[in-house]
């Protein structure tokens, strides 16, 4: 049995997890905070872009990508706690 997409989307979507959903909130509160160049390397990141291709597209070394996004993942950690804990 098929069943149409829309109908599986609301499904899907009224089995949620809050937790998860209010996380999910915060990383992309976090991450549109961050300046345009950081917020580009997150962004291709999370779409697991090897660390040769972001540096590619963003005119950096790959040694400077691996540094800038062990950086920037301690960044986004440190601040989605300061929010997390803001909003108990």
């Amino acid at each position: 049995q098929t069943v149409p997409l829309e109908e599986n989307e609301i499904a899907h979507e009224s089995q949620g997890d809050t937790e998860t959903d209010e996380r999910l909130a915060v990383l992309q509160k976090v991450i549109a905070a961050l300046p345009p160049l950081d917020r580009g390397l997150v962004l291709l990141y999370l779409e697991e872009h090897s660390y040769r291709e972001i540096a590619a597209v963003l005119g950096l070394s790959e040694t400077n990508v691996a540094t800038k996004l062990h950086r920037l993942k301690l960044r986004v950690r440190e601040e989605m706690l300061k929010l997390t804990k803001t909003n108990l």
